[in-house]
């Protein structure tokens, strides 16, 4: 029965015999199910006389499976070929009349990217502890150790990373169905090179998956940061009062409930794309996150600003990272303290005494980590500000280190937000006091030793700092050459 329904099907292979498979077109009615794959091979092997070659058990098991309707005219033998191994999950190499199949086949892909893996952890501990230790030995006797330990404090750890090679190897072991440490995977993160084993249709999935995240991995977003510094006029002040600069730009913003979107962390959308985080008065921590159309410049913000007091730049960075990567911008100095541990050993005889000196260091300053993700033409930003400062109004001598390790004060912020292509978003709120000392006096006469405190005297002056982030992101694409007015640059052509 089989056969007479095979000699039906290819009635339109009737011309042209004499001539090479290669050059010909077939067509091919099958109308009919119960006709196995290898029925259909056969007689392509018999007219166009070559060789079929099984690499391995499997791939026959694959060959006995039905074909469904099948209709094409004027096809050629590859496309024959495609069509039948297809349908059979089978790796196919046809040379010098011989075909080979295989129902395995080793694929290696190549991945662009950095061998290391990135890790942000941010540690804050406080412990007082108390170790007394006393030991003592002699020659050919036993040796006797008490010590005593006390400690209590409190440690808050922080980690955020991304371990990108174990999470591509452990997405390709979902794809093709296999537990973890599968020999059918193997990464080599130096050459950046990825060896899969699988089927044919196992293999067309993975490099489905390679082929969409490589076009992720080629977007990359241009982060421009403003970090300014306000000194406002008002020392009691609560922050910037941004309805304010929304009044000035017409923007009306909709009440809540139409056409408002509420999010995690106090956070609040609306369809003007506006967005406000935050909330004033709550546990003294004032802040907000604002988001402005690009047709709001830089000038403009900056003269809005001045008008709560003086205004001056900390650092202008651009940063160009690639997508779902965290970019780290760090203006700050390095703080060192010096510190001295003793230890004693006591015997019979003597007490041996030896001092370790270190000298540890810390970080003041800002730092901002920004963590950029592409949605079309939309980004969502991680965003985690952090600004750090001595208490004491003091400086460091150059080349010399603090005998005590200074005091720092922290301010941390944490947010998501999501902005369209070159949106620019705002956040300030973070507020600090400072404390300076201002020396006042009668020129020349305030400055002579023996009569300067007759003609000067000291003021404790205390100020209020507010750091505000103009962060505006813009998308980058893959074929886009990035240029110097790409990054916000111009030429300054001489007269």
């Amino acid at each position: 029965m089989n056969l007479l329904k095979l000699i039906f099907c290819f009635w339109g292979m009737s011309f042209g015999f004499l001539q090479a498979c290669e050059n010909r077109v077939f067509d091919l009615e099958l109308q009919d199910f119960g006709v196995k794959i290898y029925e259909v091979l056969g007689e392509f092997a018999n007219e166009c006389s070559f060789s079929v070659v099984l690499d391995d058990e499997a791939a026959k098991s694959h060959l006995d499976r039905e074909l469904t309707m099948v209709n094409f005219k004027g096809k050629d033998l590859n496309f024959v070929f495609d069509l039948l191994f297809d349908q059979a999950d089978l790796h196919y190499i046809y040379k010098n009349d011989v075909l080979l199949l295989k129902s395995i086949e080793t694929k290696i892909y190549k991945i662009n990217y950095v061998s290391t893996n990135r890790v942000g952890i941010s540690n804050t501990s406080v412990s007082i502890n108390h170790e007394d230790s006393s030991r003592y030995s002699s020659y050919g006797s036993a040796t006797d150790d008490s010590q005593a330990t006390s400690k209590s404090g409190i440690n808050i750890t922080s980690e955020d990373g991304f371990n990108f090679w174990e999470t591509i190897e452990g997405e390709i072991l979902g794809i093709l169905g296999q537990k973890e440490n599968d020999s059918r995977v193997v990464l080599n993160k130096g050459a950046g090179l990825i060896s899969v084993r699988g089927s044919k249709k196992e293999l067309e999935r993975v490099g489905a998956y390679i082929q969409s995240l490589h076009q992720r991995l080629q977007k990359q977003v241009l982060i421009d940061v403003h970090i300014l510094s306000i000194t406002h006029n008002n020392t009691n002040t609560t922050g910037i009062n941004w309805d304010d600069l929304y009044n000035l730009q017409n923007l009306i913003i909709p009440p809540f409930g139409e056409g408002a979107s509420f999010g995690g962390n106090g956070e609040v959308g609306n369809a003007s794309g506006i967005n406000i985080v935050g909330q004033k008065g709550v546990n003294n921590l004032h802040y907000g996150i604002n988001i402005f159309s690009q047709g709001l410049s830089l000038t403009r913000i900056i003269e809005f600003l001045e008008s709560y007091g003086k205004v001056e730049s900390i650092s202008n960075p651009k940063v160009l990272t690639l997508n779902n990567q965290p970019a780290m911008i760090s203006v700050g100095d390095i703080l060192r303290y010096q510190k001295n541990t003793i230890y004693q050993n006591t015997n019979a005889q003597t007490t041996l005494t030896n001092t370790d000196n270190e000298y540890p260091s810390l970080f003041a300053g800002v730092l901002l980590d920004i963590t950029p993700l592409i949605f079309g033409e939309e980004i969502m930003l991680k965003i985690n500000p952090s600004i750090t400062k001595t208490k004491e109004n003091r400086t460091e001598i150059p080349n010399t280190a603090f005998e005590t390790p200074p005091n720092l004060m922290t301010n941390q912020l944490s947010s998501i937000v999501s902005v369209k292509n070159n949106q620019k978003v705002i956040l300030g709120g973070l507020i600090s006091k400072n404390f300076a000392t201002k020396e006042n006096k009668i020129p020349i006469l305030g400055s002579i030793p023996l009569i300067k405190p007759l003609f000067s005297y000291s003021q404790e002056i205390e100020n209020t700092e507010e750091i505000i982030f103009i962060i505006e992101p813009k998308i980058i694409q893959a074929q886009e050459n990035v240029s110097l007015e790409t990054l916000g640059y111009r030429l300054i052509k001489e007269e």
